[in-house]
């Protein structure tokens, strides 16, 4: 298992103990971004940054609700699952909501495409 695999099982325990007749899906997306900026045909200025984002969608007793974080300790997980039950309780009433689809296993990844 992924570390992204286990802060989304983290944070879906969370709200499941929380509120047991709660419908939730969790999201979390690890991105690298890198540039370089060259001045004179010269390395000018480098940035790189990696960020893991987590991202909770919420419905309970017909209201949803979604919250994020970038925050993957233990506190910021907490913090997030009860910004989002907090949330849900006083969100309108959502009578379009069609449901989550069904579990299913997170897709198997080797990386970039080597013809990238």
């Amino acid at each position: 298992m992924t570390r992204e695999q286990e802060v989304a099982a983290q944070v879906l325990d969370a709200v499941a103990s929380a509120a047991a007749t709660a419908d939730v899906d969790v999201s979390v997306d690890h991105d690298r971004l890198a540039l370089t900026r060259f001045a004179n045909s010269r390395i000018h200025q480098n940035v790189a940054e990696d960020t893991v984002g987590i991202t909770v969608r919420v419905h309970v007793d017909g209201r949803t609700t979604m919250a994020s974080t970038t925050r993957t300790d233990d506190a910021g997980r907490a913090t997030l699952v009860e910004r989002a039950l907090a949330s849900v309780r006083v969100a309108p009433l959502d009578p379009a909501w069609p449901g989550l689809a069904p579990p299913a296993p997170a897709p198997a990844t080797s990386g970039p495409a080597p013809s990238t």
